[in-house]
């Protein structure tokens, strides 16, 4: 999972200055400490990692409580972007962002990772 955070980052930092990244990527550097509960599936075994977003940066982090949104991806989907990490940090276009996407399109979650309290529905 370090060498998928890695490609991440670096597509990141290569697509910083390009369009229609920029936009993106400048409104991720708004994020703080986004947890994401990953479960890895595989053929024989399932495995938990737990991944941050913070200030455009992807790290591992220790699973806790905060990660309270689960991201499932197949092993073979993380293998294929090691072994073809070149391509990717060059085309983040091409890695898979729903991890990312899902947490935020959340209504009650602000850029800042956070549960916003929501007015009651009168």
């Amino acid at each position: 999972m370090l060498r998928y955070v890695g490609i991440c980052n670096r597509a990141i930092e290569g697509a910083a200055v390009r369009f229609p990244f920029s936009a993106i990527i400048a409104s991720l550097r708004n994020v703080e400490n986004l947890h994401v509960r990953v479960q890895i599936c595989g053929e024989d075994r399932i495995d938990y990692v737990g991944l941050c977003l913070s200030q455009g940066y992807v790290s591992i982090s220790p699973i806790t409580p905060e990660h309270s949104t689960a991201w499932s991806v197949p092993r073979s989907t993380l293998q294929d972007t090691i072994d073809r990490a070149v391509f990717y940090s060059g085309h983040p276009e091409h890695l898979n962002w729903e991890w990312v996407l899902g947490v935020l399109d959340q209504p009650a979650l602000s850029l800042h990772g956070k549960v916003e309290e929501q007015a009651p529905q009168a």
